[in-house]
């Protein structure tokens, strides 16, 4: 913004850096003026996010294409932490306490791929982990015992 007057251009900076979200005026940044700096930073972001919101979309955007496996580490890790409340390193203790298989099938699991917490929808109990195969078994017997006793009585019958 060119000013001809120096007095204007003198005024509008002064005016700018007050308005600064960092600005405290005559303060040596104690905890309060800290706060105050914080606070006014938080709501310079909240303003700048809200006007700008096709940009902050666009560069996230960006950011998921460019990264395709931190994206999937970080949305494996927060379905964990959201579903379960595992860490990774807690779901990790738990393939290895399976010695790495299913805990039905006994196949081996493979990392990342078709690895499914079993757990019960009532108590929310983490009960192992299973292969996609056996989560879609627990899931059609609708985690009941009695149903899969009969089918396997069924299976015995028709062999």
């Amino acid at each position: 913004m060119p000013f001809k007057d120096p007095a204007a251009k003198k005024m509008y900076d002064s005016k700018r850096i007050r308005e600064s979200p960092r600005y405290v005026p005559n303060s040596e940044h104690t905890p309060e003026a800290l706060t105050v700096i914080r606070e006014r930073r938080r709501e310079y972001q909240r303003r700048f996010r809200a006007t700008h919101a096709a940009y902050g979309r666009e560069r996230s955007k960006a950011w998921r294409y460019a990264n395709p496996d931190k994206v999937k580490y970080m949305d494996r890790r927060g379905q964990l932490r959201r579903r379960y409340g595992l860490t990774p390193a807690e779901f990790e203790a738990l393939v290895m306490q399976q010695e790495g298989m299913c805990k039905i099938c006994r196949k081996l699991l493979e990392p990342g791929r078709n690895t499914h917490v079993d757990h019960d929808h009532d108590t929310k109990v983490i009960r192992g982990v299973l292969c996609g195969q056996c989560n879609v078994l627990i899931g059609m017997a609708h985690n009941s015992p009695g149903i899969l006793e009969q089918a396997i009585t069924y299976l015995k019958e028709t062999k």
